[in-house]
């Protein structure tokens, strides 16, 4: 699920109810939009769990574009290829405080 631990507008969360749910390949634990408190529960959730994290943007605005995202380990030709490397753990998932697109700055 990606960012489990950040409220929507009502409030709400998955929040540990993620601990629930079974045949989880990986669990987003770097979100661009999320706090840095949410990623951190959410990191802990999938160690919990022992799966491994990723990253992404979730971007709903040029201001987070490419402030979270998954780096491999190797270039993905496939969607396959893509999951075995995120199942073998040898990818990293990272987010930057800032990225200014225009200019491809991070901060």
């Amino acid at each position: 699920p990606a960012h489990p631990f950040q409220k929507d507008m009502l409030g709400r969360c998955v929040g540990d109810r993620v601990l629930d749910l079974k045949d989880l390949v990986a669990l987003e634990v770097k979100n661009g939009s999320a706090s840095k408190e949410e990623n951190q529960k959410a990191a802990k959730a999938a160690a919990r769990m022992g799966i491994n994290g990723i990253g992404g943007s979730d971007a709903h605005g040029l201001t987070v574009l490419g402030r979270a995202y998954t780096l491999f380990s190797a270039p993905i030709k496939t969607p396959l290829a893509g999951m075995t490397t995120i199942m073998e753990r040898i990818i990293r998932p990272v987010r930057h405080k800032r990225f200014v697109p225009e200019v491809g700055k991070r901060e």
